[in-house]
């Protein structure tokens, strides 16, 4: 259902001639608070395949992380909790994001 729902949006962002330049999966998955072991919640591979399928970039996987509701109660963004997955996999995200938005602007400066 989220794939679908995304399939939507990215339909209407080239309907509505919207740029967008890569996909990030959010709640991709959990980690086990009792064994360690890693829950594709809704399946795996969705955000990679529709980055292919638009020609766009993956930029990673968004864990689901008990921190980030302990976070938000406090009213403290999640990337401040130094040991949350959530936020290891946000700043990796944000890291990549910076990369190709300067890799793109390095580009057009150069007229290619």
């Amino acid at each position: 259902v989220a794939l679908l729902d995304t399939g939507k949006a990215v339909n209407f962002m080239k309907k509505m001639e919207v740029p967008y330049v890569a996909v990030i999966e959010n709640m991709s998955y959990l980690i086990c608070p009792h064994c360690g072991n890693k829950i594709d919640l809704f399946g795996e591979g969705g955000g990679k395949k529709l980055a292919e399928k638009e020609g766009v970039d993956f930029l990673g996987k968004i864990p689901v992380d008990l921190k980030a509701r302990e976070a938000s109660d406090a009213g403290i963004p999640i990337v401040l909790y130094e040991d949350s997955l959530a936020a290891k996999a946000i700043e990796e995200i944000a890291e990549k994001l910076v990369r190709i938005l300067g890799e793109r602007k390095a580009s057009a400066d150069n007229g290619d």
